[in-house]
């Protein structure tokens, strides 16, 4: 009897841990109460073009294909003319809106039925971080053929570019159709697993060791997509015996997190004394909110809420909050760096996002993207001055928002060239405001091949300011690509050599080294993104007092697709510290073929999938070095009688002929 009772209370303590472990909070829904789709939840995508599986309908966002009512929304799909196509439907997606890491993922929905129907709910990365699809996962919550009245399919994908792979399996009623009834889909998504259930009944799980050499991708945000398609190289095409309208009918959307699983939003980078920054968690249900925020910010308003607004000084470090409920507690970490006003969009990648253009006082210019020959990535700025203004200023590229502190350095670099040599112009740091009081500048003499310009300055006060290209002075093409800028902040320790470089196509090298260290305790290694946004990826332990020439390396093991900024914080003994430069390299994660490294020293590869021809030449155009190289593996080119200095490198791949631009060192 006593050991019975051991036994049960075993069991008991252990489902009580279990319960708690699986113990879901309800952080997002949509109802659909409404009239109209919630614009702060979702936003609606058009157009027509097959959407990569030779679907035949045109998404559209008219009442017809789209509307909320009845405490329901309703995607439905017409047989009709528009635009080319010969059907019509909707599709939405939560992108920025509604964007999670691990959760429970439900939605009620009653299906359409036919040939050729096919309703799905889904989930896309919202930053695809790991390349193009299917690199960085797609998870398919519910998907349904219309012709199979009682199947329904889960499905994830993943692989690489140009190795797509997938897994999933079907869930069929006991009894029934889908068509003419709500239904629960659900996903249980966590760190190590997905689960799949209709109506409550698990029906399939995946867990990392099933993708067997393929990286587990599912650890990033990722979206809702409910679209109804029709045709498609799945389903088929419609036939005479498919009837339309054909609706999916949506009762509700809820995400539910684990407390683990529960992240604070905000500005990871904050401007210096910014006075009304939000950072927030879910409303919870019956849950209790303590906020703790870094010595010299504080918490102006909203302390016991799920939502707080901060007022920073200049000291970076975490803000925390302790979230309490029936669930047990958690504590939710998230860390902040005072912003070194950095540039967002810097290379033109979202056209002139963040960027204004102009032209006034009878001069005329035309503000454009090209794709031509940029610095690097895929776009860069072009500005044709066609009538000169009166003044330099009168074709300006501008961008507004900085805010410089009194004492502080800082530092510009960027990329131009023009069609002319030796024309010359202004860029300047100017209070937004008259009197237009410059606070740093200098003039630009162009080359007609990209160069790097650098500027260098020190404001005596503290001011909210406008950067300033003027470009009025001369009838001629400009080209500008990769504006980094922030405050130097010199290390308290010679930095020499801090270089960025990609090593292989899924990796960044940092290198740096110093002469001499003054209570020095570690490096912590940032890194931002083309949106602006800065996270910490690692540390490296500094010497302490060491007077001797040291070297140090970190390598990023998962760069961003596109731009990746780099900065050096160093932290002294005393908690103190100080921030290096800024550093940049760029992947094309979507490419066929790729070089690194890039900048190299004898010899530099180049990943293939598919044999062809490669050829270098120098800056004249003068051939250094042609071969053949086989299909499906990484070729060394050996370069070490080139001198130093910039080459081109050809590949002709199948049909395909690429350009790369490298340094030999």
């Amino acid at each position: 009897m006593i050991l019975k009772r051991k036994l049960n209370l075993l069991l008991f303590l252990f489902s009580i841990q279990f319960a708690q472990a699986q113990c879901w909070n309800l952080v997002w829904e949509d109802d659909f109460n409404g009239s109209s789709l919630d614009a702060s939840n979702w936003s609606d995508q058009t157009g027509a073009g097959g959407w990569g599986n030779n679907e035949l309908q045109y998404y559209t966002n008219l009442s017809t294909n789209l509307s909320v009512s009845g405490g329901t929304l309703q995607i439905t799909a017409q047989e009709e003319s528009y635009m080319g196509s010969d059907y019509t439907s909707s599709r939405i997606r939560s992108i920025n809106k509604s964007d999670w890491t691990y959760g429970k993922m439900e939605a009620r929905i009653k299906l359409p039925e036919g040939q050729g129907i096919w309703p799905a709910f889904w989930m896309m990365p919202t930053d695809s971080e790991y390349g193009g699809w299917p690199a960085s996962g797609e998870v398919d919550i519910m998907e349904f053929l219309g012709h199979q009245t009682a199947t329904s399919y889960g499905t994830v994908h993943y692989g690489y570019v140009g190795d797509h792979q997938y897994m999933g399996t079907s869930y069929s009623l006991p009894t029934g159709i889908f068509p003419g009834s709500f239904h629960d889909f659900t996903i249980e998504w966590e760190a190590a697993a997905i689960r799949w259930y209709v109506d409550g009944n698990l029906y399939y799980t995946i867990t990392p060791s099933n993708l067997g050499v393929y990286p587990w991708v599912f650890d990033k945000d990722f979206h809702f997509i409910l679209n109804l398609a029709v045709g498609g190289d799945w389903p088929g095409n419609p036939d005479p015996s498919t009837i339309f309208p054909q609706t999916m009918e949506v009762d509700y959307v809820r995400v539910y997190q684990l407390l683990t699983d529960i992240k604070i939003e905000g500005d990871d980078y904050v401007q210096p004394n910014d006075a009304s920054v939000i950072y927030s968690v879910p409303s919870i249900f019956s849950t209790t909110y303590t906020w703790n925020v870094p010595f010299g910010a504080s918490i102006t308003s909203g302390q016991g809420t799920n939502a707080i607004v901060v007022n920073w000084g200049s000291t970076s470090g975490n803000i925390t909050c302790n979230l309490v409920n029936g669930c047990g507690s958690e504590i939710s970490t998230f860390a902040v760096e005072v912003n070194p006003n950095f540039f967002e969009n810097p290379a033109f990648e979202n056209d002139f996002i963040n960027w204004n253009t102009g032209a006034n006082n009878g001069a005329v210019a035309n503000f454009s993207i090209t794709t031509t020959n940029p610095q690097e990535g895929t776009n860069a700025a072009e500005v044709s001055v066609i009538t000169a203004g009166s003044n330099v200023w009168d074709v300006q590229l501008q961008r507004s928002g900085f805010s410089l502190e009194g004492g502080e350095t800082y530092s510009l670099s960027f990329w131009a060239k023009a069609a002319t040599n030796g024309l010359q112009f202004p860029v300047a740091f100017v209070k937004n405001q008259s009197p237009w009081t410059w606070y740093g500048g200098t003039t630009v003499t162009m080359t007609t091949t990209w160069t790097e310009y650098t500027l260098n300055f020190t404001p005596s006060v503290s001011d909210d300011v406008l950067f300033n290209i003027d470009l009025g002075g001369n009838t001629a093409d400009f080209y500008f690509d990769n504006f980094v800028f922030g405050k130097t902040s010199a290390l308290p320790i010679e930095l020499a050599n801090f270089s960025v470089k990609n090593i292989e196509e899924e990796k960044s090298l940092l290198n740096w080294s110093t002469y001499s260290e003054n209570k020095n305790d570690f490096f912590e290694i940032l890194k931002g993104n083309q949106s602006g946004e800065w996270k910490s990826i690692g540390k490296v332990s500094g010497q302490g007092n060491s007077q001797q020439l040291t070297t140090y390396q970190f390598i990023d093991q998962a760069p961003f697709n596109g731009f990746n900024y780099y900065q050096l914080r160093q932290v002294d003994l005393d908690g103190t510290y100080s921030l290096s430069t800024i550093r940049s390299t760029f992947f094309d994660k979507n490419k066929i073929l790729s070089i690194f490294p890039n900048p190299t020293s004898n010899s530099i590869f180049l990943k293939n999938h598919g044999g062809g021809r490669v050829s270098i030449f120098n800056v004249n155009g003068q051939m250094v070095f042609q071969n053949n190289f086989e299909k499906n593996e990484v070729t060394e080119i050996s370069i070490p009688s080139l001198t130093k200095g910039i080459y081109f490198l050809k590949v002709r791949h199948k049909d395909e002929v690429k350009v790369f631009r490298f340094l030999k060192e």
